[in-house]
């Protein structure tokens, strides 16, 4: 693929270490979910909330917050519009 030939340029090589830092996290990721025996859950968010605010309504603590916001996609971590739903995980 001349795409892979590419990315053996040493301009390149940043853009190579990115694909591959991320091909290792989809596969953690994966493995992840894999091996946890409840699986994700699902939050809906039922008014307008922070992350810190969904994180004290899931797991009683703000400490979580960096988790959902790196599960998630939300577009703005102050105001997470009602009606979201929240992928997280039950330790």
């Amino acid at each position: 693929d001349r795409a892979a030939e590419s990315l053996q340029h040493p301009e390149n090589w940043l853009l190579f270490q990115a694909f591959t830092d991320l091909w290792s996290a989809a596969v953690e990721l994966a493995r992840n979910l894999a091996e946890s025996p409840t699986g994700p859950r699902t939050y809906i968010v039922p008014r307008t909330m922070s992350v810190s605010d969904i994180s004290v309504a899931i797991y009683g603590t703000t400490e979580k917050a960096p988790e959902i916001m790196l599960n998630n996609q939300l577009y703005d971590p102050f105001a997470v519009p009602a009606g979201t739903p929240i992928i997280y995980f039950v330790e």
